[in-house]
């Protein structure tokens, strides 16, 4: 029989090889990202046409998942 312990992966060592300091990294992008969606959904019609902003951008942006970040947040 296995032992089904040794079947989870180690988390403290990096799941799939990737670090826990990238991953909390990566949550912490996503969490930022969440926020700013949010203030960005309270701006007034005219706030975000000040910032060349329509109320339809502002909806395709909150549909967006949490995971999808803008790429020049990424790094390359």
């Amino acid at each position: 029989m296995t032992d089904k312990c040794n079947a989870v992966p180690n988390v403290a060592a990096g799941y799939a090889g990737i670090p826990r300091s990238n991953w909390i990294q990566r949550i912490r992008t996503m969490l930022a990202l969440h926020r700013t969606r949010v203030d960005l959904s309270q701006l007034s019609d005219d706030q975000l046409y000040d910032i060349g902003l329509t109320r339809d951008d502002v909806d395709a942006e909150l549909e967006r998942p949490m995971w999808d970040v803008p790429s020049n947040w990424r790094r390359h």
